[in-house]
């Protein structure tokens, strides 16, 4: 049995206690960033493949065997990557 914000009748009994409520009994509030690391490598890398494709440079095959040939599993930073990261 659901109400009507959809909360299960199970749950909603707990509701209170996992929102940690104030003495006021409104719940605390929680500020949630996101963010995203610079641009990278593989970002530049990914874009070139892609550009190539869909320019008739390259086929399919060549823009995977490239993509897989010179990307990195930890790469660096670009120079804009890390002035993305810094002003963040």
């Amino acid at each position: 049995d659901d109400d009507e914000a959809g909360i299960p009748r199970a749950i909603r009994s707990n509701v209170p206690e996992m929102c940690h409520e104030t003495k006021d009994r409104s719940p605390k509030v929680m500020r949630l960033y996101l963010a995203r690391h610079g641009q990278s490598q593989n970002n530049v890398l990914a874009k070139d493949v892609e550009d190539d494709m869909r320019s008739g440079k390259s086929t399919r095959v060549e823009a995977l065997h490239r993509w897989f040939g010179e990307r990195s599993d930890d790469p660096d930073l670009t120079a804009l990557g890390i002035s993305q990261a810094v002003n963040l």
